[in-house]
């Protein structure tokens, strides 16, 4: 398992009507030394819970990853690591897909 050094993480948690279409909520983390605010928490549609990473987009509309995990063995590890921190538990899914931030996401 990758180590991945939580420092700090608060959740502050979706509406009600945010909850009912799968957002969780949001996660501000502390990551070995990187501050990290914005994480997406959602309930995919087989009810896992599952990281979704800040992104932006730009004046034509074209989508750019702020921060993400170099790859599907760290995006897990990170998951794990916060979900635990937040009490949400080893609830964690990796997606299927690379980027992974809206596969399977109930919306």
């Amino acid at each position: 398992m990758i180590d991945v050094g939580v420092e700090s993480v608060s959740l502050r948690a979706a509406t009600a009507v945010d909850q009912s279409a799968g957002l969780v909520g949001f996660v501000n983390a502390t990551i070995n030394g990187l501050v990290i605010e914005g994480i997406a928490v959602r309930r995919s549609l087989g009810g896992q819970l599952v990281l979704s990473f800040p992104k932006r987009r730009d004046k034509y509309g074209r989508i750019h990853t702020v921060v993400r995990p170099v790859d599907n063995g760290v995006r897990r590890a990170v998951t794990i690591a916060i979900l635990a921190a937040v009490g949400l538990g080893r609830t964690a899914s990796t997606p299927p897909e690379s980027q992974g931030e809206s596969a399977g996401v109930a919306s």
